[in-house]
């Protein structure tokens, strides 16, 4: 029964009690009739006086009239009705404090009735509790309490089974729900999630204490899907795996799918880290579990999906994005969880690493007619130097403007003019009607072709333009050398070329556990630094391993230091290196542009390459020579 007639019932319930009220209120107020009993008892006053009309023979006399009869009354002639002459009282006998009581619980019942009626049209089939039973249930109930308030003189007696048969069907409705959700635990959590939360565990609540917030169009969706996921039995490890990643700081964390089991790493602060091995069918239940929450195909096993979804770390107070990409590879399948971090505040050049003579040296030339490139390895924080150089130069006294494709977002600032080129177009197209409003700064992230290039050349030559560019390379002559060969015209390019900035993250030492270690002075005059300042270099804290014995035999427990959580480093830092280009380099670049001869000429002008700025950050305690050791592999 919908609760529209729900709602026609009690109107058409409300009309017969008025219509069975409203005449004992006239009941009430009458004199000498005999209209005490049944509803007028609801509206008479208990103790009201009724008054008694001294000229009536045929109704109850009044004991005084008893007593005052004697014989010659007995005598009198007999009066017709027409000398019986009704007398009304002083009025005012209205209960009201009984019919608001009443009207309480008519209220209550109305209320209760809607929420009911409403709770049964969405979980009436899932509890098998039919809609049309328990309403018709519902309405008798309150018929009968409204028959025994009005059919019982006695207010005080027929008020309150009124009310018990108002309310009962409510309370037998509750306890019988209350019993079918307790046999139905599933049920109970699609129901009110939260209630089943807080109340006896489930299977799916053991584990890290995260919720989630799966991909979804609407919060139907986004419940069925969690419902879905949390119907994994594996679910509680899918919990322990994102909360591992979120405790230890992992960026990405991979899985590779083999046909016996599923071998797993986690990168955290740049460095990969084996974690447990799962079996193959906790594997794939993990997989299944993680795709339903990312809204992809959990039956997909060979294309690649990407989704994401959503999720709140209690332990940490920490929420955040998660991205999950699978793709299928010949021994099953891999994936990746890539954790969505919110973007940080901008962050100066001194900030990111680089040392006070560099970031001078590159905001000259930034801030001077000429090339200057910024580049590094892919993964090792370009894009934020690039934003903290940009931030850094002067672009308040200049005329600067942005020429960039639909879809650069990082270049963006303030006092840069923006100018994008079509997909698979050209800058050049861009910049050459731009040149008219006589723009004094370049800012160009990609120049793409040997077009472009020629024309920013000869814009530095002619009108002396600052011109400002990046590129992807693992130091700053390869950088130099991947522009130089887009342009045709060297000679222009060389003469134009001022700096060129390149860059590797290192992880910095944790500072509540690190340790030093002495060397020798020789070592630290070999690299670059002064003996009498420095005699030890800083190591990260090696934990004993497993099944370690002390003295007395007892195992060793050390506790994982609180903020690196064992891994010895905490976050990351550039090294930079700022090579500035003189007319000695300028010379071995137009007789020999290569790798090998650049290379070896910088070192004779002195230039400080990454691998030797990297030891001043060992000898001011930044970072280990392990962590250098790593970065630089290639290096001894």
């Amino acid at each position: 029964m919908p609760h529209c007639a729900v709602r026609a019932w009690s109107g058409v319930l409300v009309a017969v009690w008025l219509a069975l009220l409203l005449p004992g209120y006239a009941l009430g107020s009458v004199s000498g009739s005999n209209a005490t009993a049944g509803s007028s008892a609801i509206l008479a006053e208990p103790n009201a006086p009724i008054p008694y009309s001294t000229e009536s023979s045929g109704g109850a006399s009044s004991p005084s009239e008893i007593e005052l009869q004697d014989d010659e009354e007995a005598d009198a002639p007999a009066r017709t009705v027409r000398d019986i002459t009704p007398t009304f009282g002083v009025g005012a006998y209205f209960a009201w404090y009984k019919l608001l009581l009443i009207a309480i619980v008519y209220l209550l019942w109305v209320f209760f009735a809607d929420r009911m009626n409403r709770d049964l049209l969405r979980w009436g089939e899932e509890l098998k509790m039919p809609v049309t039973v328990w309403n018709l249930i519902n309405m008798g109930g309150f018929a009968v309490g409204l028959l025994a308030i009005l059919a019982i003189p006695l207010f005080w007696v027929g008020w309150p089974l009124y009310l018990i048969a108002t309310l009962a069907p409510f309370f037998a409705y509750s306890a019988v729900r209350r019993s079918t959700l307790k046999g139905n635990e599933q049920l109970a959590f699609e129901m009110n999630p939260q209630s089943v939360a807080i109340g006896q565990p489930l299977p799916q609540d053991q584990g890290a204490e995260i919720d989630f917030t799966p991909a979804g169009d609407d919060q139907d969706a986004q419940t069925r899907a969690l419902i879905s996921a949390r119907r994994i039995p594996q679910f509680p490890l899918v919990k322990n795996i994102i909360g591992n990643m979120l405790a230890k700081r992992a960026d990405l964390m991979l899985f590779d799918f083999t046909k016996q089991e599923v071998n797993g790493r986690m990168q955290v602060d740049g460095a990969w880290h084996p974690i447990p091995t799962l079996s193959r069918e906790d594997g794939d239940q993990v997989l299944v579990s993680l795709k339903l929450l990312a809204g992809l195909n959990p039956q997909e096993r060979r294309l690649r999906q990407v989704g994401d979804f959503r999720c709140k770390y209690h332990a940490l107070d920490l929420k955040t994005g998660i991205e999950l990409l699978t793709q299928g590879v010949p021994t099953g399948e891999r994936a990746q969880i890539k954790i969505l971090r919110a973007t940080g505040k901008d962050m100066t050049l001194a900030e990111l690493g680089m040392w006070p003579e560099a970031s001078a040296a590159l905001l000259n030339a930034m801030n001077s007619p000429g090339f200057s490139i910024i580049s590094g390895p892919p993964r090792n924080g370009l894009t934020t130097t690039w934003r903290s150089a940009l931030l850094a130069m002067d672009r308040y006294t200049r005329d600067c403007i942005l020429v960039v494709d639909p879809t650069d977002t990082e270049s963006t600032l303030e006092n840069l003019v923006v100018h994008r080129f079509p997909e698979h177009g050209s800058p050049y197209d861009v910049i050459r009607p731009v040149l008219l409003t006589e723009p004094e700064v370049i800012v160009i992230p990609n120049i793409v072709n040997a077009k472009t290039m020629d024309l920013l050349t000869e814009q530095i030559a002619e009108n002396r333009r600052c011109v400002i560019t990046r590129i992807q390379a693992v130091s700053a002559v390869e950088a130099l050398l991947r522009i130089m060969a887009l342009a045709k015209n060297r000679k222009a390019f060389v003469d134009a070329l001022q700096v060129v900035s390149s860059q590797r993250l290192v992880r910095k030492l944790c500072d509540m556990c690190k340790v030093s270690v002495p060397v020798k002075p020789e070592w630290i005059q070999k690299v670059g630094g002064d003996p009498s300042k420095v005699q030890a270099v800083w190591m990260p804290f090696v934990p004993p391993p497993p099944g370690t014995l002390d003295e007395q035999g007892k195992p060793i427990e050390i506790p994982l230091c609180p903020q690196c959580q064992g891994f010895g480093y905490f976050g990351r830092t550039a090294i930079f290196e700022t090579l500035v280009v003189t007319d000695g380099l300028r010379g071995v670049l137009m007789k020999t542009p290569t790798l090998e001869a650049v290379t070896a000429a910088t070192k004779k002008l002195g230039h400080q390459d990454q691998y030797r700025e990297a030891y001043r950050l060992v000898l001011a305690g930044v970072t280990s020579i392990d962590e250098i050791k790593r970065v630089f592999q290639a290096k001894s």
